[in-house]
């Protein structure tokens, strides 16, 4: 994951590597702030707004959808940006604190979904693994277009 160095950055964006220290003391510093561009651009709503996002919605099938739409929102441009954020958890904090905030979204959208419903544990917890990036990212993978994965996400979703 931290194979890249400041050379390699300066490189690619065609500027002298003193220039990359000059803006970014260190590769964690310049990891961070491209971290938080990534969390603005595609972040997912905050876990207080999760009761929001369905209000009006009385079906279990609409409160899925809703769920689907929500995450495929973010996912059709930044999936391999949450999962590479999931991967540098443990080396790099801002990582760390990225992937709390992702999973405490994650975790209160499916919490609101089955809130009125009855739902297992095992159920819950399937469910919130089928809206996942990893999931996400394995069926672009093998292919699907972005729409072609929401629409088998709402399959996927619906059977549990």
């Amino acid at each position: 994951m931290l194979a890249t160095g400041m050379d390699d950055v300066a490189e690619r964006a065609g500027v002298s590597v003193g220039t990359v220290y000059r803006h970014f003391p260190t590769l964690e510093h310049l990891i961070g702030a491209c971290g938080a561009i990534f969390m603005t651009r595609f972040a997912l709503p905050e876990p207080a707004q999760a009761p929001f996002l369905f209000r009006g919605l009385r079906t279990r099938e609409s409160r899925l959808a809703r769920l689907v739409e929500e995450v495929a929102a973010r996912y059709r441009g930044g999936a391999i940006g949450f999962i590479r954020i999931r991967e540098a958890k443990d080396d790099l904090e801002p990582a760390a604190a990225a992937h709390a905030r992702v999973e405490r979204s994650l975790d209160a959208l499916v919490d609101e979904v089955v809130r009125p419903f009855r739902y297992s544990s095992a159920r819950r917890r399937a469910l919130r693994a089928l809206v996942d990036a990893r999931v996400w990212q394995a069926l672009v993978d093998q292919g699907l277009e972005p729409d072609a994965v929401t629409g088998v996400l709402r399959r996927l979703v619906a059977a549990v």
